[in-house]
């Protein structure tokens, strides 16, 4: 039945007249071959989906894509219309990530794929809104191609409701492009985003994420220094509301020399949470100059709230300087009895500590603070 509902989607999307046809054909078998993840691979032990097959026998569905036009000119933005797309520039992710199901999932599905060229630097910000309200498959793709010298700003919400989340999100930075990005997660149901980031010379990718699940939710990044002097910083906040778990992956591949990655978390988890947080460095043979950070640290506000770090290097140079660190615990005890002495409550208290922990990924300035929630419970 499974089979048969694929196979069904596939005659439905599949067009020779498309020139990701090969590609589409290609992912699915890849797709068919490695299977849907599973906790006896690796990267994907401690995810907590469970059941992921029961999603392939509905229908693939498009999501509610929204963009506020609050921005200035020359932001163009296509739809599936390949024909103004110059395949000669499509940059080809599996050419890049291998042996990963679910990205091929959406490769060889994905009926909604928006193209988004950024030419010329913004000063306000670009805000993308994304959610679903129906049952079924949601196979989004987003392609923002950031042209050389350009500055930009975007806002990600995701909000689905129901079905099956799996979106692909890829970043193509030209030679000294900057981007800044803020995500936001409030999907109440299982959500998969993966983003893949093309870094060319001087170019600039910082991603601050905020996570509020309310169900399994899973992102995952890979970062590609392709030439010399990038630079990546992501941070996210996660918060997983009860009963539900976040995983934060991050792989940042140094091919070039003089490059700098920075990931980092700040994790509130509280009643029947399980965070996670994988980062992988991973530095080239003959690449030097590199300065790459891996950053976890996670407060636990209940017994049965659960915090996995998995920090992962590969260095094949010497001349480098990378670090890693995790720090995971409840909240400090004198911290506590200090505060609650001056006059404050119990619930003041943690919400004062609390936001100072994060206050340093999350800024007054940010478009995320309006997102955060009043009280931690």
């Amino acid at each position: 039945m499974m089979l048969e509902n694929i196979n069904k989607n596939i005659k439905n999307i599949f067009s020779e007249k498309d020139f990701l046809f090969s590609e589409r054909q290609s992912s699915y078998e890849r797709f068919l071959n490695l299977g849907l993840p599973n906790k006896r691979i690796e990267d994907w032990k401690y995810t907590g989906f469970s059941k992921l097959n029961r999603f392939l026998s509905q229908d693939i569905l498009d999501v509610t894509f929204r963009l506020k036009k609050e921005h200035d000119q020359d932001i163009e933005i296509l739809d599936l219309d390949f024909s103004k797309i110059d395949s000669n520039d499509y940059i080809k992710p599996q050419n890049y990530v291998k042996n990963e199901a679910i990205i091929d999932l959406n490769l060889a599905l994905s009926s909604q794929f928006k193209v988004i060229d950024i030419k010329n630097s913004q000063k306000k910000p670009i805000v993308i809104f994304l959610d679903t309200t129906e049952e079924g498959m949601f196979l989004p793709r987003i392609y923002i191609n950031v042209f050389e010298g350009v500055s930009a700003e975007i806002l990600i919400i995701n909000a689905g409701l129901k079905g099956f989340i799996n979106q692909l999100v890829e970043f193509n930075l030209h030679k000294n492009a900057k981007l800044i990005v803020n995500r936001v997660n409030f999907s109440e149901t299982d959500f998969i985003e993966t983003n893949i980031s093309y870094l060319k010379k001087g170019s600039c990718l910082n991603i601050t994420n905020l996570s509020i699940p309310k169900n399994a939710s899973r992102y995952q990044g890979y970062n590609f220094f392709e030439e010399e002097e990038a630079i990546y910083d992501f941070k996210t906040v996660s918060i997983p509301k009860p009963n539900s778990n976040d995983d934060i992956i991050t792989k940042n591949f140094h091919g070039s020399s003089g490059c700098c990655s920075s990931s980092g978390i700040r994790a509130v988890l509280g009643e029947k949470t399980v965070g996670t947080f994988q980062s992988l460095i991973d530095v080239k043979k003959g690449v030097k100059n590199t300065i790459a950070e891996q950053d976890c640290r996670a407060i636990l506000l209940s017994n049965d709230a659960y915090m996995n770090a998995k920090p992962e290097m590969k260095i094949f140079n010497d001349n480098v300087v990378c670090k890693h660190g995790a720090t995971i615990g409840s909240l400090d005890s004198n911290q506590i009895f200090y505060m609650l002495t001056r006059g404050l409550n119990d619930e003041e208290v943690r919400n004062f500590l609390i936001k100072s922990f994060i206050d340093n990924y999350i800024s007054n300035d940010s478009l995320l603070k309006k997102y955060l929630p009043g009280n931690f419970q």
